[in-house]
């Protein structure tokens, strides 16, 4: 009975650990600006810090490995055409939606040939690798990817820009090209987190407050935002469903008998490295501690060891090889 009520008290510990490991994870490296209308879930880890190049604000987020995920907003419309509003052209036409395929391309060749000529005239060889129009946030946007070299640095980037009610978008992630394998991944996960939020019920504001010239940023939100239920119930089906499967096949379908605490240790060690394995490089899990697999190892080897006596379990496999015989 005892033994029953702590192998409960395990799976609601776990089961707790797994929400806040979800709900923390989530929201760690979240970035919203209500000003602009946006949010994107940085990679975790990375340190977030603000910075400004002209009249671009800007959002950055960097790791150790000199990688480095770029967001910058810019009032095209206003810098077009000043103050004064423009009869001929409207904010709201400032927008690739609205725009043609022709024009789109043209766009696209325009800003590829723009970028080779920055860099050359800075010394670096550029080499375009993709370039091609792409929807992110549900919204058309220009993607290119390339990579800048000299004598001293070779580094690839990738580039979303989205124009959108007058103001444009830029995201922007490079990394060393020698760190391709890893970095490329974790930047376009988190380049494609990147959503506008409550765009209409902010737009107003947002451009009486460009109007009036301010420069301010939001800070980071601290308010933790719901977890998804869909990502939480998935993840314990993952976690619980995947991680048990296999015990109970093995205990009540192949063997049909408790074993000895060897066996079934060692068994619960392949399984949870599997299981690290699956979350890791399969689904690209960054999380470092996976102690909800802890737990799923020791029922692991509660079921494949519980009931176990050497020789009440000798005379029951001897009966089940008796049984299967008649």
């Amino acid at each position: 009975m005892k033994s029953k009520i702590f192998l409960f008290f395990i799976i609601i510990l776990s089961l707790f650990y797994l929400k806040v490991s979800f709900a923390y994870n989530n929201n760690l490296n979240l970035y919203q600006s209500k000003e602009y209308g946006f949010k994107i879930e940085f990679p975790e880890g990375w340190n977030i810090e603000d910075a400004k190049f002209g009249s671009h604000i800007v959002k950055k987020a960097l790791n150790d490995k000199e990688s480095i995920i770029l967001i910058s907003v810019r009032d095209v419309y206003r810098e077009s055409f000043g103050k004064e509003n423009s009869k001929s052209v409207k904010r709201e036409d400032l927008d690739y939606e609205k725009f043609s395929t022709e024009d789109i391309e043209t766009i696209l060749e325009e800003s590829t040939e723009k970028i080779k000529d920055i860099y050359r005239n800075w010394g670096f060889n550029v080499k375009i690798i993709e370039q091609e129009v792409e929807y992110i946030a549900n919204r058309k946007s220009i993607y290119i990817k390339y990579s800048i070299e000299n004598e001293e640095t070779n580094i690839t980037k990738i580039t979303y820009t989205i124009l959108t009610n007058g103001y444009q978008y830029g995201i922007t992630g490079q990394f060393l090209s020698s760190n391709f394998s890893t970095e490329e991944k974790i930047i376009k996960k988190s380049i494609l987190t990147f959503v506008f939020k409550d765009w209409q019920e902010k737009e107003s504001s947002l451009i009486q407050k460009q109007e009036k010239n301010s420069s301010s940023f939001s800070g980071i939100n601290n308010s933790i935002f719901p977890f998804n239920v869909t990502t939480l119930i998935l993840g314990m089906l993952l976690t619980w469903g995947g991680g048990l499967l296999i015990p109970v096949l093995i205990r009540y379908v192949f063997i049909r008998r408790p074993i000895n605490k060897l066996p079934a240790l060692s068994v619960a060690i392949i399984l949870y490295f599997i299981q690290i394995f699956v979350w890791v490089v399969v689904l690209g899990s960054t999380s470092k501690t996976h102690a909800a697999l802890f737990f799923v190892a020791y029922v692991s080897y509660y079921i494949l060891n519980k009931g176990y006596k050497k020789g009440v379990s000798k005379e029951k496999e001897n009966k089940i090889g008796l049984d299967e015989k008649i």
